[in-house]
């Protein structure tokens, strides 16, 4: 199970890491996830938390994550929901409250989102020279 989320979640999305920190429950300090580990050349780091139920970085977790999506990185230029969706992510806030985003959308943004996506390829290919330079 821990080995399929670790597949899934981290290998699959950002590529076999150098070490994997975790605590010293069993399901992180088997032998199987250790063989595993080392079978992808995946260093095991254990960590002891002094104060388990005050850790408060799972709560912060996709607030971060969502800044790194939607912040724009030097080596491309663009926003890595940009890159994947093919326009910018609107705040969460933004669609409770009358933003402008909401508040001045009609239906030429619906032929203009469209035309967006055709430009998709162009923006990665763009983005992906720009990578290449920095």
């Amino acid at each position: 199970m821990v080995m399929m989320f670790i597949w899934q979640h981290i290998v699959c999305r950002f590529g076999i890491p150098r070490r994997l920190v975790s605590d010293n429950r069993r399901q992180f300090a088997g032998q199987r996830l250790r063989e595993w580990c080392e079978g992808y050349g995946i260093q095991q780091a254990f960590t002891s938390v002094a104060y388990l139920y005050s850790n408060s970085w799972v709560d912060e977790l996709p607030s971060v994550l969502w800044v790194i999506h939607t912040t724009p990185k030097e080596g491309t230029g663009a926003t890595p929901f940009h890159l994947v969706y093919g326009g910018e992510a609107v705040v969460p806030v933004e669609v409770g409250f009358e933003s402008d985003w909401i508040q001045y959308y009609n239906e030429d943004n619906a032929e203009r989102r469209l035309l967006e996506l055709d430009l998709v390829e162009e923006v990665c290919a763009k983005a992906t020279v720009r990578l290449m330079a920095y």
